[in-house]
């Protein structure tokens, strides 16, 4: 995963994942208090989490455990 600064083009942060944190790292959402979430794919036979990241530096602040195969998400009452 990579934040990119678009406007100058400069590379901010990158982090990989490994498989024991996310497993497939599939969608991100940021939302307006400025958490990015990662939806972990996972193996598609166990359960998997959504990890919320600090947005600047990637930095793991939480895991949400959820179930096998997410393939997205939706944040209710988040602006885009």
């Amino acid at each position: 995963m990579a934040v990119v600064d678009v406007a100058s083009t400069k590379l901010l942060s990158v982090r990989t994942f490994e498989a024991d944190e996310c497993l497939k790292p599939h969608v991100a959402v940021l939302v307006s208090d400025d958490s990015l979430y990662l939806v972990c794919e996972g193996d598609h036979e166990t359960d998997s989490v959504v990890l919320v990241l600090a947005p600047a530096t990637l930095e793991t602040l939480a895991r949400i455990p959820v179930g096998v195969y997410p393939d997205g998400l939706v944040i209710a009452g988040a602006e885009p």
